[in-house]
C-alpha cells in the first residue's frame, strides 16, 4: 500500500524580511525550466553575462517573452528595458538575475512583490 504524504517546507530569509511556505504544487521546477516570459535583470549589451545571456536567448530563437531590467536603458538589443521588474508588462516565470550583488536582495523583493515563482 502506497502512503502519500503531503509536504510543506517553510523558508525564511530575515536579511529579506520575507517568509515562504511551499507545498508540493507551487515547488515545481517548471519555470526553471520551461518559463513562457523572462526576465533578465542587469541586461546590457555590454560584458559577457550582462549581454550574452540575452544574446543568446535571442540568437537561438528563445519562443517567449523577454524582459530586459535596467534603470539607466531605454532599449537593448532592439528591445524596450524596463526599469525594474515590477514594470514588466506581464509577471516573468523566471527571472535571471545579473545586477550587481548589493542590488541583489531588493531585486528579489521585488520578485517575491509580484510573484515570481523562480528566480
Amino acid at each position: 500500500m502506497a502512503v502519500s504524504r503531503i509536504v510543506r517546507v517553510q523558508i525564511s530569509l530575515p536579511i529579506l524580511n520575507l517568509s515562504i511556505v511551499a507545498s508540493p504544487s507551487s515547488m515545481r521546477l517548471d519555470p526553471f525550466f520551461n518559463p513562457h516570459r523572462i526576465a533578465i535583470v542587469g541586461a546590457s549589451e555590454r560584458g559577457m553575462y550582462p549581454a550574452g545571456v540575452l544574446q543568446n536567448l535571442l540568437d537561438y530563437g528563445y519562443p517567449g517573452q523577454i524582459y530586459p531590467v535596467n534603470p539607466r536603458r531605454k532599449t537593448i538589443f532592439g528591445l524596450p528595458v524596463y526599469p525594474d521588474i515590477t514594470q514588466t508588462p506581464e509577471r516573468p516565470d523566471l527571472a535571471i538575475i545579473i545586477a550587481p550583488r548589493r542590488a541583489a536582495p531588493e531585486v528579489l523583493r521585488q520578485c517575491a512583490s509580484i510573484g515570481v515563482p523562480a528566480a
